[in-house]
């Protein structure tokens, strides 16, 4: 699965440490970050998720957290 984030910019120069769906954690994923002026990060989340309402928690460096919901 693929999802697309567009990057605030407290985010920009920082690692992604962590990575959570619907509060399990999520080992097999690669992210990459593309753009200049619109920074987007592209994740590859590997896994089998019903339709529905999902949960995302992105865990990066200095303690920065940052939660969104997202609809398959």
């Amino acid at each position: 699965m693929k999802l697309v984030i567009n990057m605030d910019s407290d985010m920009l120069n920082t690692k992604l440490i962590a990575l959570n769906v619907d509060g399990k954690p999520i080992m097999d994923f690669q992210h990459k970050v593309y753009g200049d002026k619109d920074r987007k990060m592209i994740l590859e989340i590997g896994g089998l998720y019903t339709k529905g309402e999902h949960t995302l928690e992105l865990l990066l460096e200095k303690g920065l957290y940052k939660k969104y919901k997202f609809t398959l």
